[in-house]
């Protein structure tokens, strides 16, 4: 009797042992900054569509419902048609926005994996960003551009 009192003790030390430990914070890659206002006071935390992307059409791109939420700012997500692409905004000023940490769900889609690759390699990085109206302009440091407009525009 006494041995298993003494064996259950043990394992109840142990288990509180398991459950008491404090979870390590993990590095990230991009460091979440609050959002500056854009110079034009219009809000960048709105779904945007994607109209232009270069090797694509604006047909194809409004086929496949492509867009960016930027609504829960620094945490990004998107959809180009099949799988769904979580990303991070780092440093986000009155003109620069930077993006990384792009993870995705990995269902195959025969018509869109293209753009959701092309658009997962080209939105990794820093850009500068204008708001015209109710177009948002991305532009990297080569100069390409990614155009898109406001879901909620009429």
């Amino acid at each position: 009797m006494k041995t298993w009192i003494a064996l259950s003790a043990s394992t109840l030390v142990l288990m509180t042992g398991c459950f008491a430990s404090p979870a390590k914070p993990q590095p990230e890659a991009v460091k979440p900054q609050a959002e500056q206002p854009a110079p034009s006071g219009v809000t960048l935390k709105r779904v945007w569509m994607l109209s232009g992307l270069e090797g694509f059409t604006r047909q194809q791109l409004v086929a496949a419902r492509a867009e960016m939420d930027l609504r829960t700012l620094p945490r990004v997500n998107a959809y180009m048609g099949c799988n769904r692409l979580m990303l991070s905004a780092g440093s986000v000023t009155n003109e620069k926005i930077s993006f990384g940490n792009v993870a995705s769900t990995r269902m195959y889609c025969d018509k869109n994996m293209a753009l959701e690759q092309a658009f997962a390699e080209r939105i990794a990085g820093t850009f500068t960003y204008r708001i015209e109206g109710h177009k948002l302009v991305l532009r990297d440091a080569s100069g390409r551009e990614m155009h898109f407009v406001a879901q909620d525009w009429d």
